[in-house]
């Protein structure tokens, strides 16, 4: 599951406060264990984890986004350890991040 940055999961909701000032851009980073991503405007947003033949191994993301920051948790218990590639699509804007798992 998604969730907005700077919230907090209470009773099946997400509530806090989100960031200050909606993104002015398409932004992909990943962390260690999640990958935290923003949209500019309400946008259909494709995110998976492909191997490094690009065959797609994980679907991560697939649905419709308001304009705000997100960031959804990168389980790496059901992947093999080696080299990923996680590709975020939405709208003309496509960006890859490379993710090495142990």
């Amino acid at each position: 599951a998604s969730r907005m940055l700077g919230q907090d999961f209470t009773d099946g909701r997400w509530t806090g406060a989100a960031e200050s000032q909606p993104p002015k851009t398409f932004d992909l980073k990943v962390k260690k264990n999640s990958i935290a991503f923003s949209v500019p405007c309400t946008v259909h947003v494709e995110i998976g984890l492909y191997d490094v033949s690009g065959r797609l191994i994980k679907p991560l993301i697939n649905g419709n986004y308001g304009a705000g920051f997100y960031q959804v948790e990168l389980e790496k218990t059901d992947i093999s350890p080696g080299v990923y590639f996680v590709r975020m699509n939405a709208c003309d804007f496509t960006e890859t991040r490379k993710v090495v798992t142990l």
